[in-house]
Formats: structure tokens, C-alpha cells, sequence
């Protein structure tokens, strides 16, 4: 595994890095009492943007048929967990106003169940076309690009956009929701 050729590929890992860092240091303070507790969908997030990093990581590295394979079931994944999360947070908000409780074990579940249909959908895509390297020439470098075309990469982000779409839909039709979503 090494790090790739272009000169964005450093500064990436490191902003990565460090973001990565950060994230991990802040859920270690809230687990260990230093901040307020946060509810499980603001856990869920914080470790949604985790995924996220690490992703943006795998992208800086040299392409390999596994890295490509990571990638394309990461990628989709994380924005999935985010949405879900965003989601989850939004229909709790929504229920308690209407002086109802959603109770862990539900929040749970729902967002297994939204993430579920994510890995589903990417790990169909990826048995259907394998993952593939191919030696592509800039000028006179020569690198090494996964072979995945937009149509190929297109099926595994829709449901991310619709998991962002019906979050957004949420938004807009309870706008008295807004003003709690804000922690």
C-alpha cells in the first residue's frame, strides 16, 4: 500500500488524518465525561463522519483491487450514515413534539435497517461489476485509476440522495422541528 502519485494525495491524508483524529479524541471526551452526553443519533453521526474519513483516506492510497473494492462500499456508506443519522435525529424530534417517545431500541433498528439497504445495494453493485485497476498515461506519468465508470458509480449513491430527499422533505414540512434540531 502507498500513498498516490498526484500532489493532492499528502494533503488529503493529512487533513484526514487529523480530522479523523479530532473526532475520535471528541467521542473519547464525551464517553469519559469531559462534555455533556450526546443522544444516540449524535453518536451515530460522530461516528458516521469517522466512516467518512477513513473513506477520503482509502481514496489518497495507491489503487489496488481490494482498495477499489473498499472504496466503492465506503464511499456510498458514509453518506448513507450520515443522512440516516440526520434522519433519525429529525423523525425523534418530530414524534416528541407530538409528546411521544421513540425509544432506543427503535432508533436502533431504524437506522440498522437504513444502512442495511445501503451495504445491500453496494455489495450487489460490486458482484455484479468486480473491481478493476487499469494503468491510465497524464502527459507522461502514468497512474493507476480504478476502472469504474459514472454509470457504474451512479446506482450505488442513489439512495443516499434519497435518504438526504426524504430528510429534506421532513425539513420543510415541519418547520416548528427546525428551532429543536439545533443542539
Amino acid at each position: 500500500v502507498s500513498l498516490r502519485a498526484e500532489s493532492w494525495a499528502f494533503t488529503a491524508i493529512i487533513v484526514s488524518s487529523v480530522l479523523l483524529c479530532l473526532l475520535i479524541l471528541y467521542e473519547a471526551s464525551v464517553l469519559f465525561s469531559l462534555f455533556t452526553p450526546l443522544s444516540l443519533s449524535s453518536h451515530c453521526l460522530v461516528m458516521s463522519l469517522m466512516v467518512s474519513t477513513i473513506a477520503a483516506m482509502l481514496l489518497t492510497l495507491s489503487p489496488s483491487p481490494l482498495l477499489c473494492a473498499a472504496t466503492r462500499l465506503l464511499a456510498p456508506l458514509s453518506y448513507t450514515a450520515i443522512f440516516s443519522c440526520l434522519l433519525l435525529k429529525f423523525t425523534f424530534l418530530t414524534i416528541l413534539s407530538r409528546e411521544q417517545v421513540l425509544s432506543r431500541g427503535y432508533q436502533v433498528t431504524l437506522l440498522i435497517i437504513l444502512i442495511l439497504v445501503q451495504v445491500s445495494v453496494s455489495a450487489y453493485l460490486l458482484v455484479t461489476s468486480p473491481p478493476e485497476v487499469r494503468l491510465t498515461e497524464v502527459g507522461e506519468l502514468q497512474l493507476l485509476q480504478c476502472q469504474l465508470t459514472f454509470e457504474e458509480r451512479l446506482p450505488g449513491h442513489l439512495y443516499s440522495v434519497l435518504v438526504l430527499a426524504l430528510t429534506v422533505t421532513l425539513w420543510l414540512r415541519f418547520p416548528d422541528i427546525r428551532n429543536l434540531f439545533a443542539e
